[in-house]
């Protein structure tokens, strides 16, 4: 166990070193090797169950599931590459149940900042068009999928550092995807009822940035989010962005 780890160790240096010298893409996937380090540096020593039970404390042992209510709004902007011109979709005041997973936060040293770990799945069906700023219509456009984000959030807490009484405020940057097909017309455009038609099916992971600020009381608490992938597909950017409001109780493992 002792020389896998060892060995495990070497290859994620490499592989960090390759990250840190590489394009914006990369940095995500250096934010994700370096806590897996972390956790391999601790237990390089460990025997077999030991190591297990270091996984099973870092990804279980005080993580919690958050069931919630409230609303969202979940957009998606399409833009041409060759000449900028773009679109917007969104589904608007939507109310929503949401079901998040969080690990255990982690702070550095004695301070007051951490991070944690979280898991996000949405669907969206966008059929409002914005026409102007905060301004929308139905044009008859229509944008539907699902995306996920894994992504490790950087926040400063204020209060209780862990279950009981806090606010919290962080951003993230990690890994996240999103499936989706449908119309938009692109209504900064030059050229009158520019309509495009897009479909992206793959599920390659891409760059996922999120902000939230959390405040929680025993297992009650009020989230604010924004999270969401950018991707790209023939030609066209598409930045989806999820945002939220949510009042939730927490189940803490």
């Amino acid at each position: 166990m002792e020389k896998d780890a060892k060995h495990t160790k070497i290859c994620l240096i490499g592989y960090i070193q390759h990250c840190i010298k590489s394009d914006m893409k990369s940095l995500s996937i250096f934010a994700l090797s370096l806590l897996l380090f972390s956790t391999l540096l601790q237990a390089e020593e460990a025997e077999s169950p030991s190591f297990k039970a270091r996984l099973y404390d870092y990804w279980v042992n005080g993580a919690s599931i958050t069931l919630g209510v409230g609303v969202r709004e979940t957009g998606a902007t399409i833009t041409r590459l060759s000449d900028g011109a773009s679109g917007k979709l969104v589904q608007r005041n939507e109310e929503a149940y949401f079901l998040s997973y969080k690990t255990r936060p982690r702070y550095f040293d004695n301070s007051n900042f951490g991070y944690s770990w979280m898991l996000n799945l949405s669907s969206f069906d966008m059929q409002q068009q914005e026409v102007a700023k905060e301004q929308y219509q139905d044009l008859g456009t229509r944008i539907s999928g699902a995306f996920a984000y894994v992504v490790p959030t950087f926040f400063y807490n204020w209060g209780n550092n862990y279950k009981d009484n806090f606010v919290r405020a962080g951003i993230g940057l990690g890994l996240g995807l999103a499936v989706l097909s449908g119309d938009i017309i692109l209504t900064d455009s030059a050229i009158p009822n520019d309509r495009v038609i897009l479909t992206h099916d793959s599920t390659k992971l891409k760059l996922a940035a999120s902000f939230m600020i959390e405040a929680r009381r025993h297992n009650w608490g009020v989230r604010i989010g924004v999270a969401g992938p950018t991707l790209e597909e023939a030609g066209y950017t598409i930045s989806v962005t999820d945002m939220s409001v949510n009042l939730g109780y927490s189940f803490f493992f």
